[in-house]
């Protein structure tokens, strides 16, 4: 039996949207969130914490662990070593980049345009729903995404109302022809929904229009940011891997002292029973394709124990890093960083349409911009 183990960690999972009277929205300073997983077979176990160890040595880390935190500025030379070595090797890698900014605007497009997605999505579907994401992220004003995170909290009629008057009054000033398409749109969709539930045809359209909520370690509703959606594309990306391998067997191993873990355990029931939309670009899950998880195996793991545990840290802290640099230099990454493997691992998701590399969920001039960049150095 072959058994492929997926190690994951995140980097950026506690920044939030508070609701307040200072309507802080910037994520306590962790505006994007990232998920790594890396896929290490039980036969290779060895080999990697050989190579980890060596590394260890000659870079004289006398931490039992590795950490991005401690290694990012400090040793960058290791940690291209390591994520080369991994690339070069053909260990699967799997990363989502989540603008968590432009989460909002997706999870906002998504109910202003619930009724396009009521039959299969044609690519003109999937490009208004890109289109009206990266609207929503030039022009809308913070109060109407602190007003989203409170409704998708509270989940009650009065909080919904309050966003939709917002959310409205913003797209009936706009003087646009897409601007006021996209109000017509939404009063159409609230229309339908509501009509529908007088009937008595199904649930509220508080219940049917707000995203499935996160649920906390004790069963308490979380704002909807991209915490289990992420996981849940890794989840299917992963499959896809294994199908195309032949891989029998997938667990997937998290930290077990994360507060993180605990999120993930509590929403594992819904990844595998509900059917999820995986949003990414020039992908095979492109737009809002539904797909449905088989079953699930997430257990803990002690990160001083587990190497692919450190490794995975390491990854989705130096994507979270690399990242943030892109966008706070003008779309320029720090050229020390800039590796054959680490090019690769930014590129090969949404150019080769392979399940492993990385996702982006990011408004479509950043993601142009990172993929002109990574295209020219490739190419020096």
């Amino acid at each position: 039996m072959v058994r492929l183990n997926i190690f994951i960690d995140e980097s950026g999972n506690t920044g939030d949207v508070r609701v307040g009277r200072n309507e802080d929205f910037h994520f306590d300073g962790q505006p994007y969130f990232v998920l790594a997983g890396v896929g290490i077979y039980d036969d290779d176990r060895s080999e990697i914490e050989s190579f980890v160890q060596d590394l260890k040595r000659r870079y004289r880390i006398q931490s039992p662990e590795l950490k991005s935190s401690k290694l990012y500025d400090t040793k960058p030379n290791l940690v291209i070593e390591l994520i080369d070595y991994l690339w070069l090797n053909q260990y699967p890698i799997f990363v989502e980049i989540n603008d968590k900014k432009y989460f909002l605007c997706m999870q906002i497009t998504n109910l202003i345009c619930r009724i396009l997605l009521e039959t299969p999505p044609t690519d003109l579907t999937l490009n208004v729903i890109q289109r009206a994401a990266d609207y929503l992220y030039d022009f809308l004003p913070t109060r109407v995404f602190v007003l989203f995170s409170k409704a998708c909290r509270e989940r009650d009629q009065q909080t919904f109302d309050v966003f939709i008057s917002s959310l409205r009054t913003v797209l009936l000033l706009r003087t646009d022809e897409f601007g006021q398409a996209l109000c017509r749109t939404l009063d159409e969709t609230l229309d339908e929904y509501t009509t529908v539930y007088h009937q008595g045809g199904g649930k509220s359209p508080v219940e049917s229009l707000l995203p499935e909520p996160d649920l906390g370690t004790k069963g308490q509703t979380l704002s909807a940011l991209p915490n289990i959606p992420a996981l849940a594309n890794i989840m299917a990306r992963v499959q896809q891997y294994q199908r195309h391998a032949g891989i029998s067997e997938t667990t997937f191993i998290h930290d077990e002292h994360a507060h993180f873990f605990q999120i993930l355990y509590e929403n594992m029931r819904a990844l595998e029973e509900n059917d999820f939309s995986a949003f990414g670009r020039h992908n095979r899950l492109n737009g809002l394709v539904h797909f449905h998880l088989d079953k699930l195996c997430l257990i803990e793991g002690k990160s001083k124990d587990e190497i692919g545990i450190q490794i995975a840290d390491v990854i989705a802290g130096t994507m979270y890093r690399l990242w943030s640099e892109f966008i706070k230099n003008n779309f320029r990454f720090p050229s020390k960083y800039l590796s054959s493997g680490i090019r690769d691992l930014l590129t090969n998701y949404a150019v080769n349409r392979q399940p492993f590399g990385v996702n982006f969920v990011v408004p479509q001039r950043h993601f142009d911009a990172c993929m002109r960049v990574l295209y020219h150095k490739g190419k020096r």
